[in-house]
């Protein structure tokens, strides 16, 4: 079983991906979205990090990313 921080770091690490590598693409509301998902699972729960998942995909989704 994972645990929470684990997959926290992995959000962490996406989202810092996504923030660096599509930094010209992002809007404003965008980038806002993927920081307040960050501050949101800083004390991560099963709630958090669901919510935290599907408001960073949303964003990703946007900017053309899919799952493979």
């Amino acid at each position: 079983m994972v645990a929470y921080g684990e997959v926290k770091a992995y959000i962490f690490t996406a989202i810092g991906n996504i923030k660096r590598k599509y930094e010209d693409q992002l809007s404003d509301n965008q980038y806002n979205e993927l920081e307040d998902v960050e501050v949101s699972i800083s004390k991560p729960d099963l709630e958090k990090l669901t919510y935290g998942i599907v408001r960073a995909e949303v964003v990703f989704l946007e900017l053309g990313l899919y799952p493979k």
